[in-house]
């Protein structure tokens, strides 16, 4: 009702776009329509935002495209740089001047490349999920829990020196090239 109101259009709606669900009603409604206005046989399709990341929702509007061209419309995209979900649906828009009309080839080729950014920035989210938690346990294998018994900090350590027990066990941690072997 609202894009009606605002755009001053006819608007079918169809529940999650399924108007190929009906499609005898579907073609029966839009030929009524056209003789109505004249016989205009164009039509602008309002994706929702985040539609061209969902591949589902893109194989509705191709069929629903490719219906409209075999019935002989002219279909066209109204975009506005709705991507993600976030971003507002035509109901929702503030200002109507940031609408463009696309053709189907163009708005394919905006979800291709959005979901190809939305892929590497997923695969790169994965990497540095991974990265830090490797990190994490790197950390906790490396890092000194307790408290020291003795620190030494000097550029060689003399063992003998430092009063060790025969047969115990000590860890001595340092970084690399400081004379540890």
């Amino acid at each position: 009702f609202l894009v009606a109101q605002r755009f001053n259009q006819v608007v079918i709606g169809a529940a999650g776009g399924q108007w190929p669900s009906s499609e005898i009603t579907f073609k029966r409604t839009l030929n009524q329509l056209s003789a109505e206005l004249d016989g205009t046989k164009e039509i602008i399709l309002h994706p929702d935002a985040g539609d061209v990341l969902n591949q589902n929702v893109m194989n509705r509007w191709h069929r629903v495209t490719a219906l409209l061209k075999q019935w002989g419309w002219a279909v066209s995209f109204s975009w506005w740089g709705q991507i993600n979900r976030q971003d507002p649906d035509v109901d929702e828009l503030a200002d109507y001047t940031t609408i463009r009309y696309i053709s189907p080839s163009e708005f394919w080729e905006i979800a291709k490349l959005a979901r190809k950014a939305a892929d590497q920035e997923a695969k790169q989210r994965q990497q540095r999920l991974q990265f830090e938690a490797e990190d994490a346990v790197y950390r906790s294998l490396t890092e000194i829990s307790e408290k020291p018994w003795k620190e030494v900090n000097q550029p060689l350590i003399n063992l003998k020196g430092l009063g060790l027990e025969t047969g115990a066990i000590y860890v001595v941690s340092s970084a690399k090239g400081t004379g540890k072997a």
